[in-house]
């Protein structure tokens, strides 16, 4: 523990006490003092009893005096509330707990640690300890401490620490999947995903190392946002297809409306076309331009598709943005039979990111489909089955997501493999070259 934690008398000229060493009396200072030295040896014990009269003490009667008051006294009133046996006890220093937290914004807020940080971290007290009091009949869901980050989030912004965004989404989870019937929670529960991405998004911008925690985390809510079912897109249609033309030079808006339609894979709505459309007259954008490429698909026009996925792909800034978007294109021109392009774009993928499975995937597909083009010998033809499930193989050893689908093509198609005896009478072992414009090498098996 530092010094400044361990106030003894004999300090009392200390430069780090010059600003309350007149109004606290020697008395606090000791407690503070105690309340510190006990509280060190209690870190390593995990028994806090003697820091609890010293800590009582200095709150009571010097609520001003140091600010180890409210982060060793948090570490107490934990110890109290496990070690009491009964529930009207456990409420009582929780409640303790919780007006220990709003003193220490009221007297303690700076800028380094600021208010939506202490509010933070008094939320996740609440969170963990609450389930051991009476509160928990009255707030099941948790939405006190709901309440607590939605303040940090809107005061500290993007500035938040990672366990403020996680605990919040978590918690507007929990209360849509309590009632998904209730339309609004179901609302409050999108507007949270969208707050969230926002911020997640700004805080990536920003561009700090540490930053890739919070694009990861990004990544996860908005899979877990999309398999929610919050989102669909009957549900999409009867909410904003009555409020699109009003918000026809809306930027934010549109940009809201066209991440939900997207995450829900709503890509052949009228509501999704017409957002689309008047966000991309507004400002050229990744979402726009997606949202024109689906529309394009959509009426059969490809190369319109294609050239609206390119221009969104050079709008996007997340390489996982640009990897969707490529992969989108080589399914296209897989639809068109054009297998050389599906590789070519389905690389464009995997060099934007190295764990997209389905690129792969799709490569594997490819070989299979065009595997009579390679040769005019079928013992030939077949080996593109060998080359395919290479690919196979490689998704799901990136993407985890893949497996159960990489699995089944590998046991489907393993059985086209070329026969082990014609191997033999052709000479043919360990690598072999697949000919034709798969010009790559394989394993035999």
């Amino acid at each position: 523990m530092k010094l400044n934690s361990l106030i003894a008398p004999m300090f009392l000229g200390a430069v780090t006490f010059q600003a309350y060493a007149q109004e606290a009396s020697q008395e606090c200072l000791q407690n503070i003092s105690l309340m510190g030295t006990y509280s060190k040896q209690a870190a390593k014990t995990g028994d806090y009893s003697e820091a609890v009269a010293p800590f009582e003490y200095a709150y009571e009667h010097c609520p001003q005096a140091h600010k180890s008051i409210y982060i060793n006294g948090a570490s107490i009133l934990r110890w109290q509330i496990k070690q009491a046996k009964d529930v009207a006890t456990k409420t009582k220093y929780f409640d303790k707990m919780m007006k220990l937290y709003d003193d220490r914004i009221q007297y303690f807020s700076s800028s380094k640690q600021p208010d939506y940080y202490i509010m933070g971290r008094k939320a996740f007290d609440y969170i963990a300890l609450v389930e051991e009091t009476s509160h928990k009949a009255t707030d099941p869901l948790k939405k006190q401490a709901y309440t607590m980050l939605n303040t940090s989030l809107k005061k500290g912004a993007e500035d938040n620490e990672l366990s403020v965004f996680k605990q919040y989404y978590i918690l507007s989870r929990g209360m849509f999947d309590s009632n998904k019937a209730d339309s609004k929670l179901r609302e409050q529960y999108v507007n949270d995903y969208l707050f969230l991405s926002d911020l997640l998004a700004k805080r990536v911008e920003a561009g700090a190392e540490a930053d890739s925690l919070y694009d990861q985390f990004k990544g996860a809510i908005d899979y877990d946002f999309g398999a929610s079912g919050a989102a669909d897109c009957n549900q999409l249609n009867n909410v904003y297809s009555a409020q699109v033309d009003q918000h026809k030079s809306d930027e934010a808006w549109l940009n809201n409306v066209l991440k939900l339609y997207d995450m829900a894979d709503c890509d052949g709505s009228t509501v999704y076309f017409k957002a689309s459309k008047y966000l991309y007259d507004i400002k050229p954008s990744y979402t726009a331009a997606n949202g024109l490429a689906a529309q394009a698909y959509n009426k059969k026009d490809m190369n319109g598709a294609i050239t609206y996925y390119n221009k969104a792909c050079e709008l996007a800034t997340s390489k996982s943005d640009k990897s969707n978007i490529m992969l989108k294109i080589a399914k296209i021109y897989y639809k068109q039979g054009n297998y050389a392009q599906v590789r070519s774009y389905a690389q464009k993928a995997l060099s934007f990111n190295s764990n997209n499975g389905g690129a792969y995937m799709l490569i594997g597909n490819a070989y299979i489909s065009s595997s009579n083009t390679i040769s005019s010998d079928p013992f030939i033809q077949r080996t593109a089955y060998w080359a395919a499930c290479d690919k196979f193989e490689k998704a799901k050893a990136v993407d985890p997501n893949c497996a159960a689908e990489a699995n089944k093509s590998i046991a489907k198609f393993k059985q086209y493999f070329p026969d082990k005896k014609e191997c033999f009478m052709r000479k043919i072992s360990g690598t072999y070259h697949v000919p034709g414009w798969i010009n790559e090498n394989t394993t035999v098996r």
